[in-house]
């Protein structure tokens, strides 16, 4: 009996042991109270503290890193700066504390007192949205285009303003670049862009500055609102470049004539006869552009007179433009850029409209004359004629146009 119950003594104290360090140990695998001793996350140390204090410890250290650390851009001769704050970066706390806490349950299950450093490494996470929207933002702010070399008029001189070369910024390898700074906390990052050449620059520019051309027109009106929307349709026009063998559309150059561009109404021609209309008088500018068409030997693609003869010019020599229905368009024939120079002379009360470009090789000479040759009572007639000169020697007469005008 003695036997029996020493027996059942024994099996009911291994029971109660089982019982009793059971839960003990599934305890600590579960979590434990208190973070292990020398314990490192990005060599912040978290042993000894609790969840919630190593939580609170890692989130203030780590947020000052990321508030405290920047990447340095370089673009060119440009640099300019951002806090990581812009692309989003986080530190995943929450992930280093399983770490840490697993770490813990590893020498509690192994009953070990040693307590070695351990290090945790923990990567830095970034908002991709956020950093593709930088770079767009980048590219928008620093992207430009080519802008052309330009000869200037300065002061009765001809001068030549220096090309500039354009550039477009890789948007994508930008934020490429950005993810592996944040990943290898790299402090600089070359902004990756490819370099535009303008398609006209000063060493071409250099063989076109001689005056192939230019002509004049009389400021007769006092009208201000007149002369106002002529120097605002020749300055949209001066500088203007025209291309070997391109189109040259007059429309197109001055561009929208409204009053938001700076536009006035100022008497025009309407049916024959004086109406007060928007940007009235640039048709003058016209004229003045077409005259010195001629006297380039161009070649005129689009002209119309107006319907009543001008006081500017004579007969046949005129040019008007109508909203988007009439246009004044001629081509540069030439193998050479042509550089338009327009200015209005207040004081001389003059339009004056130049063209530049490469000089000529011959001595080549060219005559515009027009004259009335019928009038009825209703109309007049007019017929205007180009003659060319080779060395002094009249070698070409060519009819320019036959055109009738309202009296």
């Amino acid at each position: 009996m003695k036997k029996k119950q020493f027996i059942s003594k024994i099996l009911i104290y291994i029971l109660l042991t089982f019982i009793l360090s059971g839960p003990i140990n599934s305890m600590a695998v579960e979590e434990p109270i208190v973070i292990s001793q020398e314990i490192y996350v990005n060599n912040i140390n978290i042993g000894g503290l609790t969840k919630d204090e190593a939580y609170q410890k890692l989130k203030e250290e780590l947020n000052k890193f990321i508030e405290e650390k920047k990447i340095n851009f370089e673009l060119e001769n440009i640099s300019f700066s951002a806090p990581y704050s812009a692309f989003g970066v986080f530190y995943d706390i929450d992930s280093a504390i399983k770490q840490a806490q697993q770490y813990t349950i590893d020498r509690l299950n192994d009953n070990t007192s040693v307590t070695s450093p351990y290090y945790i490494e923990l990567p830095m996470s970034y908002n991709e949205n956020l950093i593709l929207d930088y770079a767009s933002s980048v590219s928008s702010k620093y992207s430009k285009l080519p802008v052309n070399a330009k000869l200037e008029y300065v002061k009765d001189y001809v001068v030549i303003k220096k090309e500039e070369y354009g550039i477009n910024i890789d948007e994508i390898e930008l934020s490429t670049n950005i993810v592996l700074a944040i990943l290898n906390l790299d402090e600089s990052v070359k902004v990756p862009y490819i370099k535009i050449s303008p398609e006209i620059t000063s060493e071409k520019l250099s063989k076109s500055n001689f005056k192939i051309a230019g002509f004049s027109t009389p400021l007769k009106s006092l009208d201000a609102n007149r002369t106002n929307n002529i120097i605002i349709a020749a300055n949209s026009i001066n500088g203007y470049i025209i291309k070997p063998k391109e189109t040259f559309s007059a429309n197109k150059a001055f561009g929208a004539r409204t009053k938001e561009n700076g536009y006035k109404d100022a008497p025009i021609f309407v049916n024959g006869k004086v109406e007060p209309g928007l940007a009235g008088g640039i048709c003058q500018l016209v004229t003045t552009l077409y005259n010195t068409v001629l006297y380039s030997d161009l070649q005129v693609i689009e002209r119309k007179p107006h319907g009543k003869a001008v006081t500017y010019v004579s007969p046949g020599r005129d040019a008007t433009i109508s909203g988007n229905a009439i246009d004044f368009k001629f081509k540069n024939t030439t193998n050479y850029p042509i550089y338009i120079q327009t200015y209005v002379d207040t004081k001389k009360k003059q339009v004056t409209v130049n063209f530049y470009s490469q000089m000529p090789s011959g001595n080549t000479k060219i005559d515009i004359s027009s004259y009335v040759y019928k009038k009825t009572s209703t109309h007049i007639y007019s017929k205007t004629y180009k003659k060319i000169y080779v060395n002094g020697k009249l070698t070409k007469t060519v009819l320019v146009s036959s055109d009738s005008y309202l009296r």
